[in-house]
């Protein structure tokens, strides 16, 4: 490692180093990570080192951590120890340490930040240990409260992002149902709005509006925002209507406010809002507050499926539940031209294995028809013969059985060339 320089540059380079170390925290247990090479040179490794080295490595930090048995057990050091330990060595939540540590899950953040903070600094210390200049930086600060508020906050945002990972991991093309998610929020809403004197009133809803968002992150959006505006609002009616615009489905919410000033929706709203794409603003109208929450609306899919296996319809008609994508059935190769013509698909799923047609010469009959050459088609088979279906003018293949997972991964990806293909074509009209 060449010499760092001097004071407030060598604090950068610090502080670079212990982002890099919480990232490296949350992924000590994946084989695919890619420790930067600034992380594995402090640490005594090539740039090259991999995962494996930087991971066993911190791994020994923190059992380093770990104080004598004479030191009392509400320590700070036992504080720390336990507090990496438990959620980067054990791979406990956030919420699980608290329990186990009996403390508040904001004082596991804090203290998480914290302890992080020392490891950082332990490492860093030890990696300036093996450099013999003189013109070596000083050790970096330790963690102030002011540092740990600020940390506090950044580990908040990771975290919100994180639960937003999870939540559309665990179903891809999920969308929420506007006014399933607005009759959810409303029924706990009430409550809280009776408390304030206010009266929550909902306009007529469309039906159809669909936004590309997890029903339960728009849920959670709503009472959050719900709750912002009732907070600052004056005794009175709270009114909610939603409607579509520009690609947009757009959440409003009034209520008459003390004063000039617009409340201020919460950071946690416009984290989320901002996550999935969407925007969240506050105006006044005369003595009203409007909150408007602007979320990407999410259009139905057609999927013409060409298949003759009832099960297969079935199971593929289970996975879409709850998605953007609906299902339109053609059992035979002769019939698939003609409800690709009255349906307009968007998608065709189509089996190679069909009974009054090879499925290699309906693919090929799609692919010159007008009406479906620019559908996107995915060959569905058991039939492995995936540069033959590439060949032929497919846009993926997928081997039976077909995972849920697989299978809506493949829509997405469909769907998006679809969408890309129309402005192509919209821009050339």
């Amino acid at each position: 490692m060449g010499q760092l320089p001097a004071n407030e540059a060598a604090t950068d380079s610090f502080d670079a180093f212990r982002d890099a170390l919480r990232e490296a925290l949350t992924h000590l247990h994946d084989p695919d990570y890619r420790p930067p090479a600034a992380l594995c040179r402090i640490l005594g490794f090539p740039a090259d080192a991999g995962a494996g080295p930087i991971q066993q490595e911190i791994i020994r930090a923190i059992r380093g951590l770990q104080p004598p048995a004479d030191v009392p057990p509400g320590a700070a050091d036992w504080r720390d120890f336990e507090i990496l330990n438990h959620r980067f060595i054990c791979r406990l939540t956030q919420e699980e340490v608290a329990d186990r540590l009996h403390m508040s899950p904001r004082h596991v953040r804090r203290a998480q930040r914290i302890a992080t903070h020392r490891l950082a600094r332990l490492l860093w210390e030890h990696g300036l240990a093996h450099e013999a200049a003189p013109t070596i930086a000083p050790a970096p600060p330790a963690a102030t409260p002011e540092m740990a508020e600020e940390d506090d906050a950044l580990d908040w945002r990771r975290q919100v992002r994180q639960s937003l990972a999870s939540l559309q991991a665990s179903g891809n093309a999920v969308v929420a149902d506007v006014r399933e998610a607005v009759g959810a929020a409303v029924e706990l809403e009430r409550v809280l709005c009776s408390r304030h004197g206010i009266t929550l009133q909902v306009d007529e809803l469309p039906s159809g509006l669909l936004v590309a968002m997890h029903p339960s992150v728009l849920r959670q959006v709503l009472i959050m925002a719900i709750a912002d505006l009732v907070r600052s609002a004056s005794p009175g009616r709270l009114n909610l209507r939603a409607f579509a615009r520009e690609g947009k489905i757009h959440i409003e919410l009034s209520c008459p406010t003390p004063g000039d000033a617009a409340p201020a929706p919460s950071d946690l709203v416009s984290e989320i809002l901002a996550a999935q794409d969407g925007a969240v603003e506050v105006h006044r109208e005369g003595e009203c507050a409007i909150l408007r929450l602007s979320i990407p609306a999410a259009g139905e899919v057609t999927v013409l499926v060409v298949d003759d296996n009832p099960d297969s319809i079935h199971y593929y008609r289970r996975c879409v539940t709850g998605t953007r994508y609906r299902i339109v059935h053609a059992s035979q190769g002769e019939a698939a031209l003609h409800a690709a013509e009255q349906h307009a698909p968007d998608i065709i799923l189509l089996d190679i294995m069909l009974p009054d047609t090879d499925g290699w010469e309906l693919l090929r009959l799609l692919r010159e028809s007008p009406a479906t050459r620019s559908v996107p088609v995915i060959v569905c088979s058991v039939v492995r013969e995936a540069d033959l279906a590439s060949a032929l003018g497919a846009m993926q293949y997928l081997p039976k059985p077909v995972r849920r997972q697989d299978l809506l991964q493949a829509l997405d990806r469909a769907a998006q060339a679809a969408t890309a293909s129309e402005r192509q074509a919209q821009g050339r009209s």
